[in-house]
Order: C-alpha cells, then sequence, then structure tokens
C-alpha cells in the first residue's frame, strides 16, 4: 500500500537530515539523548491550506531538536550554532523534498541549556518548520503537481 503524503515527506525529511554528518538522527525519540551530537524530528499536525480544483493545500509543521555537549559554554555554544545551521541547509539543498513538496520555511528556534551539574555542558535547540505540499481532495495518498 502507497504511504501517505503526509508519512512521504516525513520520511523524506529524516533522509534529508541524515545526510548531515557525524549525527545521529531520530524520528519521535521519547526519551533523554544521550550521544551527541544529534537530532530528533518531532511529527507535527497538518492544517489545511489553500484549495483549487483537483487539488488541497496543506501546511504540515515539524519540529527538529539538536543537541550537542562540550566541555564549557563556550564550546557548546558554538557547537549548537554549527548544528542548526548544518540543520537549516539541508533543508535549503531540496526545499521540494524529491518533488513532495512546494515548500518548506523556517519558523521560531528556541535554544536550551542544561549545566549539567558539574558534568559537561549540553544544549539543545528547537526549530519549528513548515511543509507545504498538494494532495489530491479527500485522497492522502496522493501528491497533486
Amino acid at each position: 500500500m502507497t504511504l501517505a503524503v503526509r508519512e512521504q515527506i516525513l520520511v523524506a525529511v529524516k533522509a534529508r537530515l541524515a545526510t548531515i554528518a557525524g549525527v545521529t538522527v531520530e524520528r519521535n525519540r521519547n526519551r533523554p539523548v544521550q550521544a551527541f551530537p544529534a537530532l530528533v524530528l518531532r511529527d507535527g499536525g497538518t492544517a489545511p491550506g489553500e484549495s483549487v480544483t483537483g487539488r488541497q493545500g496543506w501546511g504540515l509543521q515539524l519540529d527538529v531538536e539538536g543537541w550537542v555537549s562540550a566541555a564549557d559554554g563556550d564550546a557548546a555554544g558554538a557547537a549548537l550554532s554549527e548544528l542548526q545551521a548544518r540543520v537549516v541547509e539541508a533543508f535549503a539543498a531540496d526545499q521540494t523534498l524529491g518533488g513532495l513538496a512546494v515548500d518548506v520555511t523556517e519558523g521560531e528556534t528556541q535554544v536550551d541549556l542544561d549545566d549539567g551539574a558539574g558534568r559537561a555542558v549540553t544544549m539543545g535547540f528547537s526549530t519549528l518548520f513548515t511543509v507545504q505540499f498538494w494532495t489530491r481532495p479527500f485522497d492522502p495518498r496522493t501528491a497533486a503537481p
């Protein structure tokens, strides 16, 4: 059975993120990250967009979390900035995700700091992305041109 376009997009996004060398990529991880650097793709909801004859527009929300660890705050901050930049570059390399999407837009990024209580400094970011795509009306498995 053909995957829903939504799932095809999520698979394509994870594959895009996996092109970032030296980074572990997981989807919908529900435990704290233990190996660094790491990326976690979190599935989001979809919202209907423009509807025209023969096709329905959608916006799929994605959250990409990035995690790094370093000996001090300066190194952790630099590593976090670099990882977040590499995520944006991965999306920019193919904003159609192999022809599945119309566009990918970057949203807000939030940063979290965990001083580790004497251990290495761990930092994380969460960047929201929206993937715009089309399907045939009432047909979630067929992408529309």
